[in-house]
């Protein structure tokens, strides 16, 4: 069974919405839509499991990377490796 993981908020205000996420082997965020851009920081080098409409696929994260998201894709985030992902999440707000 996949265990769900937690966000740690760590700011949330007019500019960003921004979290942190651990996911340990086996763990997943679950089925979710980001409503606005994002971008992931890695703070440790890992893969985590990207799913989607189109399938599965592997993604390779390495600290000192970023990676942008846009909005609206429905998706799933999981950890099938045998080791810890840590990263940031940064949602971008409008400008107010």
């Amino acid at each position: 069974m996949t265990t769900i993981a937690s966000p740690e908020l760590l700011i949330d205000n007019e500019h960003t919405r921004t979290v942190r996420w651990r996911l340990e082997p086996g763990s997943a965020i679950g089925q979710h839509v980001h409503p606005l851009p994002y971008v992931v920081v890695p703070l440790v080098a890992g893969t985590l499991t990207f799913s989607d409409a189109t399938g599965d696929r592997e993604v390779a994260l390495q600290p000192g990377t970023a990676i942008y998201r846009p909005a609206g894709i429905d998706h799933d985030v999981s950890n099938r490796s045998d080791a810890v992902v840590d990263f940031i999440e940064l949602e971008v707000k409008p400008n107010p």
